[in-house]
């Protein structure tokens, strides 16, 4: 995916979180860290539901963390979206989140 994404320089990337070799919050962190990718627009669209990983999500630098199931045309707008947010948006979007508690995760293992 990494590789690819950096082919194609596409206009948003979406992810699932629990894939084969690295999951989802890795390959955001990686597209993130390449100042070549680091402004694409990226969604995290999974089936985990708790907060803790909504909030990981997000500190991970996705745009947005959405659950599974979702239509199509739920999913088209928030995608529209996210291309038209700037970069000044999301660096206020991750001061605001780094300004949160963290949810516990309940002692369970992550």
């Amino acid at each position: 995916g990494l590789e690819r994404a950096l082919l194609l320089m596409p206009d948003c990337i979406v992810v699932d979180v629990r894939m084969p070799g690295l999951d989802g919050y890795q390959v955001v962190r990686a597209l993130r860290g390449d100042p070549t990718t680091a402004d694409i627009p990226l969604i995290i669209l999974t089936a985990l539901i708790q907060d803790r990983e909504h909030f990981r999500g997000l500190a991970s630098g996705a745009d947005e963390f959405l659950v599974k199931p979702i239509m199509p045309s739920q999913l088209i707008p928030i995608i529209h979206q996210v291309i038209r947010r700037s970069q000044a948006d999301r660096q206020k979007a991750l001061r605001a989140l780094a300004e949160q508690e963290p949810p516990s995760d309940g002692g369970a293992d992550a």
